[in-house]
């Protein structure tokens, strides 16, 4: 270890990430009214627990209704817990709702996102590969020697039509 202690405090959360390894953009905040209360429960131990098992991402905060809207506007007792996915609010649950299943859903509800967004990439590969031989014949160049085969080939029908004509003209 180094001498610096904020190194080494970097340095260990470093190491206690890698360990986690968060593969979800799942944050869960637990906002109660004294951090010290939020130490001392169980209950919140055991969803923290949890939701690092599942790989999501958990915090603790003091309810502040004048900083964060969605405490004045959603929360209704605590401790409560926001859930966000991708940066967005999902949900709001409590302590005596099922919290672990709370966040069994929202794990599932990400992973059928990705699984949404998957296939639909899948879709748009299939198409591409049907349709880039079309698209490709519409957006490139001709190049000379192709224009040199395509005149040729259109004034050899010309001139094979043009001795039609004249063959019938002669039969009449």
């Amino acid at each position: 270890m180094n001498n610096n202690p904020v190194i080494d405090l970097h340095e260990q959360r470093r190491a206690a990430l890698a360990k986690r390894k968060i593969l979800y953009p799942i944050k869960i905040y637990c906002i109660v009214d004294d951090l010290s209360d939020a130490s001392r429960d169980t209950l919140i131990r055991q969803i923290k627990e949890h939701a690092i098992q599942s790989k999501v991402i958990f915090s603790t905060r003091v309810y502040d209704s004048t900083k964060y809207s969605n405490d004045r506007d959603v929360i209704v007792r605590l401790p409560a817990f926001h859930v966000y996915i991708n940066k967005g609010y999902n949900r709001t649950f409590y302590a005596n709702t099922r919290p672990l299943d709370h966040i069994n859903e929202c794990v599932q509800l990400y992973l059928k996102g990705e699984d949404e967004k998957i296939k639909r990439r899948e879709r748009w590969i299939k198409f591409y590969e049907r349709c880039k031989n079309f698209l490709f014949r519409l957006v490139r160049k001709e190049t000379a020697m192709e224009r040199h085969e395509r005149e040729t080939y259109a004034s050899a029908k010309k001139s094979r039509f043009e001795n039609m004509k004249l063959n019938v003209s002669e039969w009449s």
